[in-house]
């Protein structure tokens, strides 16, 4: 198994809290593989779609079975389920939070 270690830096908002308001919001592994399925999805459409012969519906769901391999999707007929990256959080550390 290949591990790669990452440092990422969260320069937009998140919308991410806790359970109670005055608790200091949360950075949870569900919120990171979020974003990085999000720009995986955005970076890899245009290598699909030129394999796939500029056809949208078969680019599509090569984006979708490649996703589902690397971040896991509901099981179904024996495929997917818990995808090859697995994210594991330490040293989260919020510098700031915003009011209102």
């Amino acid at each position: 198994m290949q591990k790669i270690e990452a440092d990422y830096e969260i320069v937009t908002p998140m919308f991410i809290g806790a359970g109670d308001r005055h608790e200091n919001p949360k950075v949870r592994p569900p919120s990171i593989k979020g974003a990085l399925r999000f720009w995986w999805r955005a970076l890899q459409w245009g290598a699909c779609l030129k394999q796939a012969g500029d056809n949208p519906d078969k680019a599509l769901q090569a984006l979708h079975e490649q996703e589902a391999e690397l971040f896991g999707a509901a099981f179904k007929d024996n495929k997917y389920g818990q995808g090859l990256c697995t994210l594991k959080l330490k040293d989260v550390n919020p510098k700031g939070v915003e009011e209102n």
